[in-house]
């Protein structure tokens, strides 16, 4: 299932690398639409932030992978 492929590599480059922009992620075409879909409704829920075309973990996604706290989670949620 694509949204499980894509929440996995999501959380996998996040742990690994930091942060991302979506066309660096391995989709293609409409999968990347979806992916781009299924990571707006996870902003929502702050497990990813976007900052310009970047996405960075956000506060659940920091606590839970144990990322470093030299990213700052956005503030008032």
């Amino acid at each position: 299932m694509l949204t499980d492929k894509a929440w996995e590599t999501v959380l996998e480059t996040l742990k690994h690398e930091g942060s991302f922009r979506l066309e660096e992620l391995p989709f293609e075409g409409g999968e990347l639409v979806s992916v781009a879909i299924m990571l707006r409704r996870f902003e929502q829920k702050n497990w990813v932030r976007k900052e310009g075309e970047l996405w960075l973990p956000d506060e659940k996604a920091r606590r839970l992978l144990d990322l470093d706290d030299s990213i700052p989670a956005r503030k008032g949620d």
